[in-house]
């Protein structure tokens, strides 16, 4: 969230440089957005393969608690 708060300010910042032909403020603003992508990234690959477990865990709970019931697919 502090990286998503610092985002206007470096705008600013990358802009004022860039009037002067200084590059420094534009390439922090670069590597912020790339640190945002790059921790977005691995956050949404984590929440997939949890919730993909929990899913499956939650499969098997169900298909033992089912009984006799036929069940088109078991995940062992």
């Amino acid at each position: 969230m502090m990286m998503f708060a610092l985002i206007p300010l470096l705008i600013g910042k990358a802009i004022d440089g860039l009037l002067a032909a200084n590059f420094e403020a534009f390439i922090q603003l670069g590597a912020v957005l790339s640190g945002l992508v790059l921790l977005g990234t691995l956050r949404r690959v984590y929440d997939t393969r949890a919730y993909g477990l929990m899913r499956v865990e939650l499969g098997k709970e169900l298909a033992k608690r089912s009984g006799g019931t036929p069940v088109t697919r078991l995940l062992k």
